[in-house]
């Protein structure tokens, strides 16, 4: 983009509007994101981005003047307007970057997604934000084609008014919108779910461009408030990908 483009590098901008299937709390509501990307170097990438699910039967009604406010609204309602059909909606922010580190620049990346209910921005707000850090490898000092990729990820953030809420009324739950980030029952957020820890790690042989053996590892562990007494998920996967001649 003219002139921005010196300061910003590479710009994109996302925009993504349609409706959510599977909510009866309320029926039928909609859901716009939006996200700006912005790569002011050749080795630092990140994003900002904001998702707002509104509308519903018998709540708020689809058009355009409730998508403007949805979409304008930056401050949190009282009461008596989240209860109205002035409703603005649920709001989420979420921030991202991506960053090859310094002495190892086609070696290592460090990257991170993270999300934050109510607050413009997890920037702003990391104690109450969701959080995936992560490590990539692009390849093992003497095995040029194996690479390796950690993760950590956190739905339980730390702030003291966050851990006031128990049963997972926080991350992904809205006062009004109770099914939030989901569509037809399925996530469409991190896949760690509500009040959740854990993490995830690949190896990867690539035997070429487009063929490569993983081996990938999986933890994830729920609160005791959110599945009563808790609960951890372990597995492992294997996954192997061979062609045989051009096309098979």
């Amino acid at each position: 983009m003219p002139l921005l483009s010196r300061l910003t590098g590479p710009f994109r901008y996302d925009f993504l509007v349609g409706s959510l299937k599977g909510h009866t709390q309320p029926n039928d509501p909609w859901v716009h994101v939006e996200k700006i990307s912005l790569r002011p170097t050749e080795n630092l990438e990140f994003g900002f981005e904001r998702t707002v699910i509104w509308g519903g039967k018998n709540h708020a009604p689809i058009t355009l003047h409730s998508f403007l406010k949805s979409f304008f609204s930056l401050t949190a309602p009282d009461a008596a307007v989240k209860l109205s059909r002035n409703d603005p909606g649920a709001r989420f922010g979420a921030f991202d970057f991506s960053y090859r580190l310094p002495f190892v620049r086609n070696w290592l990346t460090l990257y991170t997604d993270s999300e934050v209910h109510d607050d413009v921005s997890p920037a702003d707000a990391p104690r109450r934000a969701a959080i995936r850090p992560g490590l990539y490898l692009s390849h093992v000092p003497g095995v040029p084609k194996l690479d390796i990729r950690v993760e950590a990820a956190s739905t339980d953030p730390v702030s003291s008014t966050v851990s006031a809420r128990p049963g997972g009324r926080f991350m992904y739950w809205e006062t009004i919108q109770r099914q939030g980030y989901t569509n037809q029952g399925q996530l469409f957020g991190d896949w760690i779910g509500r009040e959740d820890k854990g993490g995830q790690g690949w190896i990867t042989y690539h035997l070429s461009g487009n063929e490569w053996l993983l081996v990938g590892l999986r933890n994830q562990k729920a609160t005791k408030d959110f599945i009563t007494g808790g609960t951890t998920l372990n597995d492992i996967n294997f996954q192997a990908v061979k062609r045989i001649g051009k096309d098979f």
